[in-house]
């Protein structure tokens, strides 16, 4: 599978966080990406993949052979999209040779303007995935693309290279959190949860 298929994919799986929760994860569907992500982890090797009663998805990739001493490389990214807008039924657009221009969003007419957004037209000739205008496609502050499930999809394809060619030769362990904040419980979390199977953790 393609990075942007795998895109694809986790943007129209139903993650969106609820605010006045006091649960962890603040709403269930947050388990259905957190068994998805399982399930691709250990297709590609990652046996060890499992999630946690509060939603959090934990897994590894042993060192090289000779390599086990070296500082282990830890990848953290989050699960849940914002409520500003509705994140259910994703519809996401698929903007193929992109020509530079002006982007229409079919499900409503709104139009991100190249004068508004003036990276875009450094985006000529690349294919753009947005969403249809109805709904958030992922990233919280509703950039382009989703941020964290981007994140997700490159640390994916990063990890099937490196089982296959060992171009990383340091353990490698990955932590999928419910919540976004970098200083918030969710980081914390992860982060000592991959640090408790390791003296020495790079993040």
């Amino acid at each position: 599978m393609r990075a942007y298929e795998r895109l694809l994919k986790y943007a129209k799986v139903y993650t969106t966080s609820d605010p006045e929760s006091g649960t962890h994860p603040s709403a269930a569907r947050e388990f259905d990406l957190a068994h998805l992500l399982v399930e691709e982890m250990k297709s590609i090797g990652i046996e060890d993949a499992f999630v946690d009663e509060h939603c959090y998805v934990y897994g590894s990739i042993p060192a090289t052979k000779g390599c086990e001493k070296k500082p282990a490389l830890g990848l953290i990214a989050h699960m849940d999209t914002a409520p500003d807008a509705p994140g259910e039924n994703v519809k996401p657009i698929l903007h193929e040779n992109y020509d530079g221009g002006d982007v229409t969003l079919p499900g409503t007419g709104m139009v991100m303007k190249t004068s508004t957004f003036p990276f875009l037209k450094e985006l000529k000739g690349e294919t753009l995935i947005t969403t249809d205008g109805t709904t958030l496609l992922g990233a919280d502050d509703m950039s382009l693309v989703r941020v964290s499930y981007l994140g997700m999809v490159m640390f994916f394809s990063a990890l099937a290279r490196f089982w296959v060619f060992l171009m990383l030769v340091a353990r490698r362990m990955a932590a999928f959190s419910i919540m976004e904040s970098w200083m918030d419980s969710s980081f914390t979390r992860s982060k000592a949860a991959l640090a408790s199977s390791r003296d020495s953790l790079v993040l």
